[in-house]
């Protein structure tokens, strides 16, 4: 391994190391970060070409555990090789997913896949805090436009006492394990993720946490600014999704169409109907006025933007929401239980529109689970199986990432 430039940041009991080599030199961007004897490879890669018409940002964010990483071999008696992510590994990409997505720029459609792969593990240092960080570290030395760094660290209180990226031992004892990413504007940090396990813990007890935390996302943020002066690729320029003079005819075209479709309508169901007609006659409109010109393909980042602006315009002015609700009234919510006659538990849970059939099964002790994983080898004595069935809405597929003894929030 060609080793060509090192960072070292004091933080937490072991200082976190932030190698560059010329494993992955095709990538965007790359690093190895390791603590203590646990390392993990990070590679973030670019697309060179946009998708026409694409209406989300294609960003990919994989977690991989390597079994060979604890000196491990997975697998049954008969089938000795990975298969898909462990639970633990998807929860880790989600945590990384939710704090570095919200930085790359509004309207940028090119594809990105950020991998962090676990290559050693050492029994002690958690590798999820060292993939974010190098994340964050790969983001932010390559060509991807991305508004970072970022800082992660793990923070848990024993006996009162405050600890960095504590170790395993240390987290079992501990009564509050909280996980942050912040980034630094203005001069002041401010947080874009948390992920937090506690044992009935005030709310001040919290914000003490985010206080100490704070010079040391400040410490492990200004490095890798530094990593940036000294080994930092130029950015590829972004170009806005939609032209000055298309965006002008455009706003000519609606008038107050768009805004009466989103503020009149008085269901969202209704409103998505209403918002989705006017984007149609748009399409027809500009690919008939502009033949052959490929114009019409602007609409839909058009539409996002300006839906977006009216429904924050009217929410800060009127106090209205588009479902008729004001900031302070909240969805109807109701549920009920027992709803099938032979499953072990059910449930159906409302939520304005959204509407979540939920069943349970309760195994015997012939159904114990073996538990499998880099971090972890058991069994699950008393296995749940859940399913549930999403009817319509938006939900949340936000789950804690570790299994403890306590429930978590914030995550």
């Amino acid at each position: 391994m060609a080793v060509k430039d090192t960072f070292e940041i004091k933080v937490g009991l072991n200082p976190i190391i932030i190698k560059t080599t010329n494993w992955a030199e095709q990538a965007s961007g790359s690093c190895l970060v390791s603590c203590g004897d646990t390392e993990v490879l990070v590679t973030a890669v670019l697309s060179p070409f946009t998708r026409d018409g694409q209406d989300f940002f294609p960003l990919t964010v994989e977690y991989e555990e390597r079994f060979y990483a604890a000196g491990k071999i997975f697998g049954s008696r008969f089938m000795k090789r990975e298969s898909r992510p462990t639970e633990e590994a998807v929860l880790t990409a989600r945590m990384i997913d939710r704090a570095i997505r919200p930085l790359f720029p509004k309207d940028f459609k090119k594809e990105v896949q950020v991998i962090v792969t676990c290559l050693s593990w050492d029994g002690e240092n958690d590798p999820d805090i060292l993939g974010m960080i190098g994340a964050s570290f790969a983001l932010s030395i390559s060509n991807i436009p991305w508004n970072g760094p970022l800082g992660a660290i793990r923070v848990t209180r024993n006996n009162g006492e405050w600890i960095f990226n504590s170790n395993y031992a240390q987290r079992k004892e501990c009564d509050m394990d909280l996980t942050l990413s912040a980034l630094e504007k203005d001069g002041d940090i401010l947080v874009n993720m948390i992920e937090m396990g506690s044992k009935e813990v005030q709310e001040k007890d919290f914000l003490d946490a985010y206080e100490v935390a704070k010079k040391e996302l400040k410490k492990i943020i200004d490095s890798q600014a530094q990593a940036v002066k000294k080994i930092g690729k130029e950015k590829d320029v972004f170009e806005p999704a939609v032209e000055l003079d298309i965006e002008n005819e455009i706003k000519d075209w609606l008038g107050d169409k768009l805004e009466k479709a989103v503020t009149n309508a008085p269901t969202g169901e209704k409103n998505l109907g209403a918002t989705e007609i006017l984007k149609q006659e748009l399409v027809k409109y500009l690919a008939e006025k502009h033949p052959g010109e490929g114009k019409e393909k602007q609409v839909l980042s058009f539409f996002e933007k300006e839906i977006e602006r009216i429904i924050i315009k009217n929410i800060i002015e009127k106090d209205h929401r588009p479902d008729g609700r004001k900031s302070t009234e909240i969805r109807p919510l109701s549920c009920e239980v027992a709803v099938l006659p032979r499953a072990h538990g059910s449930g159906v849970f409302f939520r304005g529109l959204t509407r979540v059939l939920s069943i349970l099964t309760l195994g015997g002790p012939g159904d114990s689970q073996i538990l499998e994983g880099m971090e972890v080898v058991g069994k699950n004595y008393a296995p749940l199986q859940f399913s549930s069935i999403f009817f319509w809405g938006n939900c949340s597929n936000a789950r804690p990432k570790k299994k403890r003894n306590w429930p978590r929030s914030f995550g």
